[in-house]
Order: structure tokens, then sequence, then C-alpha cells
């Protein structure tokens, strides 16, 4: 594990099945809260990444659509797939706390 970057940096990455998360973490729950994303290239999530943003550029402009959630623990350039927490699932409790409400 290296050292945190003190730098922001960002990746373009491609989304993968639900399947492919549950079969390299097993026993971790895959239950379609979650986006998986396709690290096999080694761009992936760092340690510290957590929390931070999967952003979609959609025909509206970005959107947020997910939270980093969890990576391998060999590392980020393990080529092992990210989950993150899917927001869109979220909505109603992001919005009943911040009483900002999704403008569909």
């Amino acid at each position: 594990i290296g050292t945190i970057s003190d730098t922001l940096n960002e990746v373009t990455v491609q989304t993968t099945t639900d399947e492919i998360c549950a079969d390299y973490y097993g026993s971790l729950t895959i239950n379609g809260d979650q986006i998986c994303i396709d690290a096999s290239d080694g761009r992936g999530t760092c340690q510290g990444d957590s929390g931070g943003p999967l952003n979609y550029n959609t025909a509206g402009g970005w959107q947020t659509r997910g939270i980093t959630s969890f990576g391998a623990s060999a590392g980020c350039e393990s080529g092992a797939p990210d989950a993150f927490t899917q927001v869109t699932h979220f909505l109603d409790w992001i919005e009943s706390k911040t009483g900002v409400t999704n403008s569909k």
C-alpha cells in the first residue's frame, strides 16, 4: 500500500456487473445497492478514496451516481473490481436529511 496522494486525481472507468463483483468478493453483500466498476486495467479506487464520487457524464450534464464504498485489500492497482454505493437508492433519505430535492 502506497501513500495517500495530495493531488486530486480522476480516471475514466467502465461499469461491470454485480455478478463479477460478487464472484470476486464472495462473502461481501453485492445486492443492487452498489455500482461495480471494472478496474482490471489497474485503474480504480485507492486507499483514501472512500466517500469520493462516481460521476456520469449524461446529456443533461454531470451526475453523481455513486460514492466510493470498497475495493480490494490488495490495493488499487490489483485489477480487482471496485464498488460504489448507488446514490439513487438513497435519494429519499438524502432529501429528508438535507432538505434538498432531486431536480429531475
